[in-house]
């Protein structure tokens, strides 16, 4: 079992369909979503700023924003299935679909977590995955990161995640992080498959082939072969 934070920053942005995507064709029966925060808990920390509320009825508030996300993201699939306790994500695991996990029975009832801002969305992953034995804890941002691999210290100086959890992080993209990273199998007709464009640079040499990047550095990827072909076309 594996433990996905899918951060509130993806919420508005092109590359959430594809983690979705990615996730339930993959993840059936071994993937637990834990939602993030991101523009609904960004409302409750504007009303924490005006009204000045008190730490337990902010974290409540919270709490239920990643709730709010949660909605957002069954909404988007029906095969993503919400799930509040422990019992409900083991029946939606054993049913082989993605859990995604509604917070607030577990996380408010704990005497043990702190009515904190400093308590987010991350720390909560790491806790559910603690208390489910996962296997291993994936926390997807929507940030910029120097280097392949970062420590979880480096990364909270940084305020890319926050202290309270014990973690350390690799940057993946989706579809290493769902195949090879969590070593997920399966397969399904779902928009799941990627396209990229290679070329032959050395006629000599059957294996020198290297990936097309556009004129931003950034690797050419499609999600449907048609688009792929007429790039290729257009460029050679």
């Amino acid at each position: 079992m594996w433990v996905v934070k899918l951060g509130g920053s993806l919420s508005g942005s092109e590359q959430l369909p594809r983690w979705l995507d990615v996730l339930a064709c993959y993840g059936g029966g071994q993937v637990v979503i834990v939602p993030g925060g991101g523009p609904f808990a960004d409302t409750v920390r504007q009303l924490d700023a005006r009204w000045g509320l008190t730490d337990h009825a902010a974290h409540r508030m919270a709490v239920r924003a990643m709730e709010q996300y949660g909605d957002l993201l069954t909404a988007l699939r029906e095969d993503l299935r919400p799930a509040a306790d422990e019992a409900q994500v083991r029946e939606v695991l054993g049913n082989a679909q993605v859990a995604v996990w509604m917070a607030s029975g577990m996380v408010l009832a704990d005497r043990d977590i702190p009515p904190s801002w400093e308590v987010t969305s991350d720390s909560l992953a790491a806790w559910l995955a603690a208390r489910l034995g996962a296997e291993g804890l994936l926390l997807v941002k929507s940030v910029p990161v120097k280097g392949a691999t970062v420590s979880a210290h480096q990364l909270a100086e940084r305020g890319v995640v926050d202290g309270a959890g014990r973690l350390r992080l690799t940057k993946v993209n989706a579809c290493e992080a769902a195949r090879r990273t969590m070593q997920l199998t399966g397969s399904c007709s779902r928009r799941c498959n990627m396209f990229k464009l290679q070329v032959q640079e050395d006629e000599r040499d059957p294996q020198a082939w290297h990936d097309v990047k556009g004129e931003d550095g950034k690797l050419l990827v499609f999600e449907k072969i048609e688009d792929a072909h007429a790039k290729l076309e257009a460029l050679y």
